[in-house]
């Protein structure tokens, strides 16, 4: 699926990221992607958050880092290939992602590249997922909304803008020394 999609959109760059169950799956993915075409293809061992910051469009197998992409307001593409892993996906607690989450299906190869080019260009598609996005928030995160990054971030503004200003003490809190 990647290999006829990277042949269609030739600027698009491939990362995969092994499973860290997986440890010797770098190779073997390399060698599979070279024998269908996909030379420009990359293999991420690196801390797991870079390859969801890294990424435009993050497609996952049921996987946490869906949700940490869903987080950080990334398109996720869930492939879920039922004729060939269902059962994985209905045993123990089941599927993590379910029909109202922010995430595009494949359920099939077929689907795979469609469901790709959707989440990087089609504006319903990444509409939908936005749509959606609050609730999957919620469903997996509790009070955890996806911006405390912006926040943290505004608040190190807010305090290099005041710098020259001496910060005051919280109510109640003991006068600083001079």
């Amino acid at each position: 699926a990647f290999a006829s999609l990277a042949t269609r959109k030739p600027s698009w760059q491939f990362v995969l990221r092994p499973h860290p169950s997986e440890p010797d799956a770098a190779s073997r993915y390399v060698a599979f992607a070279r024998e269908h075409g996909l030379d420009g293809l990359r293999i991420d061992q690196g801390p797991a958050i870079e390859c969801v910051v890294a990424c435009d469009v993050f497609a996952c197998t049921h996987s946490n880092m869906g949700i940490e992409a869903i987080l950080a307001d990334k398109p996720v593409v869930n492939i879920a290939l039922n004729d060939e892993l269902g059962d994985v996906f209905t045993e123990g607690a089941g599927p993590l992602f379910d029909e109202q989450d922010a995430v595009l299906w494949a359920r099939n190869r077929a689907a795979i590249v469609p469901a790709l080019e959707r989440a990087a260009l089609d504006d319903n598609s990444r509409d939908q997922l936005a749509r959606r996005r609050a609730s999957s928030i919620e469903r997996f995160n509790g009070g955890l909304d996806g911006k405390s990054t912006a926040r943290v971030c505004s608040l190190a503004l807010e305090m290099m803008t005041s710098f020259d200003r001496p910060a005051s003490p919280p109510p109640g809190a003991p006068a600083r020394a001079k």
